[in-house]
């Protein structure tokens, strides 16, 4: 017989509180949406999210992942359905945990676009000749992002980006630092790590990111 997973050091440490925002993935059909927590106990989770107009699929007995980024940490809780209740556009799902992964934010794994991505860049400080540049999305997590490009990069410089994201309209805009750097096959690579970027830019990249990654452990 198997062992439910506890909850409890994550409520304890106020991880779990009533009104914390959360992403839900299924990774079977690969999308991912906003939830929020209503209550929790050590064996189970009750969430509750809006759905869109049309929306009407049945949750139940669905496996989804639970995603919550902290300042530190990511915590990824695979669940299973076992309650549902829509009052529209509010749907309420009971969930009971079957696993339970924390990782530090700085060790998530890039994961790769399922398009290729093109992302402009603009030196920050180098002379005009040098400042413009436009990189290949080779890999990526909330936090850093690897660029392949035939453009002259050196490590410490910042660099002003911008891309869009599949499916989205939206031009995703962040400043980035080059902490590594390293040649292959003729072509710079570079790793990038985020400085800065808006709330709304941040979520459409954690929400791509959590549903590759999901699908990825399918």
């Amino acid at each position: 017989m198997s062992v439910t997973p506890s909850l409890s050091s994550l409520i304890s440490a106020k991880q779990l509180e009533r009104g914390t925002q959360v992403n839900l993935v299924n990774p079977q059909r690969k999308d991912s949406w906003s939830a929020m927590i209503e209550h929790g106990k050590e064996n189970q989770l009750i969430v509750s999210c809006q759905l869109d107009k049309g929306a009407v699929s049945s949750m139940l007995g669905s496996e989804l992942i639970l995603n919550l980024e902290t300042a530190v940490n990511r915590i990824a809780i695979h669940m299973e359905v076992v309650q549902e209740q829509l009052m529209w556009p509010i749907l309420f799902l009971r969930m009971l945990p079957l696993s339970i992964q924390i990782q530090q934010n700085a060790d998530l794994p890039l994961v790769k676009s399922d398009y290729i991505i093109s992302v402009p860049y603009k030196v920050m400080g180098a002379k005009p000749i040098e400042e413009q540049g436009e990189a290949i999305l080779l890999g990526f997590s909330p936090f850093k992002l690897l660029l392949g490009t035939d453009g002259y990069l050196a490590k410490g410089e910042y660099l002003n980006l911008s891309f869009f994201l599949p499916k989205s309209k939206q031009e995703l805009v962040a400043m980035a630092q080059v902490v590594e750097k390293e040649f292959v096959d003729g072509s710079v690579r570079v790793m990038v790590t985020i400085t800065s970027i808006e709330p709304k830019f941040k979520k459409m990249l954690q929400d791509y990111y959590q549903t590759l990654h999901g699908s990825s452990k399918s």
